[in-house]
């Protein structure tokens, strides 16, 4: 997370990303092109990839205040928003707009799903958590990572003072957001933005009360059944088993990561003893003093 006043500067360059079209046909028989992210927005679905910055922030909070008001599309006639967040973070002020956003809408009765994908820091791990309660997941191999504001200041005393005081008041602000959104207190999440940085995988982040769910891939025999009528039974017990293959992986893969966050003795770690024991040879003794 960065606090920046100058906004211009902030921004990020243009990329050299083309926008994907879908072609969907409408009642009348027409075909009609959309860009994927506005089809996606019809059915209530929000992406935010990439830096959180102005113009990231004016298209998300464009979209949440859109969709608060428009009738929904979805064939469950559900009202709820999917927040898919693929961000390292970025700036404090464009993240508590978004942030804000999503209160507001909230606060309209409709429920926030938010969801992890890929890497979720920063300034968008304060999004994560910021989504309805029971609808906060994360996808199986996702990484979190919270860390405190940080800036810069130059110009007289008293100008580096306030910016200085301005960060201290922003660094205390999240650890009370983080606090009210999850199961970490106030302490807890103070200590854990005094480390650099400090990443969680999807297990330690559902212990802590920063996700809701994980979503582990299992095969919904049925809807694959549908979108696929030509494969066979065998087919899909193969996919089926493939899935819980790739489940058991990413479930190992996160215990492991767990377990080597904790504090563990030097002695534990078995490299370190082997190596120890390789090496172990006797002080060679002083010379004895020459006696005269």
């Amino acid at each position: 997370m960065t606090l920046s006043t100058d906004h211009q500067a902030a921004a990020a360059p243009k990329s050299m990303f083309i926008l994907p079209n879908v072609l969907e046909k409408m009642p009348d028989g027409s075909t009609r092109a959309f860009d994927v992210y506005s089809r996606l927005a019809q059915d209530r679905i929000i992406m935010l990839t990439g830096e959180v910055n102005p113009e990231s922030c004016t298209n998300v909070v464009a979209q949440f205040m859109f969709l608060e008001n428009a009738k929904s599309t979805r064939k469950d006639s559900s009202s709820d928003i999917h927040f898919f967040i693929a961000s390292p973070g970025g700036h404090v002020d464009d993240g508590m707009g978004i942030y804000d956003a999503m209160q507001f809408v909230k606060s309209r009765g409709i429920r926030v799903h938010t969801y992890a994908q890929g890497l979720a820091m920063s300034m968008g791990s304060v999004l994560l958590v910021a989504g309805s309660k029971g609808c906060r997941n994360a996808m199986a191999n996702a990484r979190i990572m919270l860390h405190e504001p940080s800036g810069g200041a130059s110009g007289k005393t008293r100008e580096v003072t306030r910016t200085a005081q301005e960060m201290a008041h922003m660094k205390t602000r999240f650890a009370m957001l983080f606090a009210a959104h999850t199961n970490l207190s106030f302490k807890e999440t103070t200590a854990i933005m005094n480390d650099p940085d400090y990443f969680i995988r999807a297990e330690d982040a559902l212990k802590d009360g920063i996700v809701d769910n994980i979503l582990y891939p299992t095969l919904d025999r049925e809807i694959a059944a549908k979108r696929n009528p030509n494969m066979s039974e065998e087919e899909l017990d193969a996919l089926e088993q493939e899935m819980a293959i790739v489940a058991d992986f990413n479930k190992q893969a996160n215990l492991m990561h767990q377990a080597l966050r904790a504090p563990q003795p030097v002695e534990d770690w078995a490299p370190l003893n082997e190596r120890a024991a390789n090496t172990n040879k006797k002080p060679r003794k002083k010379a004895a003093a020459a006696q005269p």
